[in-house]
């Protein structure tokens, strides 16, 4: 195994700290988790039937907002407000 040091902001160490927390892990545990998922997702390679059915699916469904091609940022971001 091999160890190293890595400077994290305030910020990100405190967010890291809560989701930690929230998950019930160390901090440790958390980052080794959450690297190992990146890594794997950036190296799997892309999966043909899944590229598929995403594709099958575009263009079937309406949302009824004439504007969502432009204004999709916005709409996400009230979709996300609590």
């Amino acid at each position: 195994m091999t160890q190293t040091l890595i400077e994290l902001s305030d910020e990100q160490m405190k967010i890291i700290e809560e989701m930690a927390t929230k998950r019930h892990l160390t901090i440790i545990e958390f980052i080794k988790e959450k690297l190992g998922q990146f890594l794997l997702n950036e190296t799997r390679k892309p999966d043909v039937q899944q590229k598929q059915r995403a594709l099958s699916v575009a263009g079937r469904f309406k949302s009824g907002l004439h504007d969502l091609s432009t204004r999709h940022d916005d709409y996400l971001a009230e979709s996300l407000r609590l």
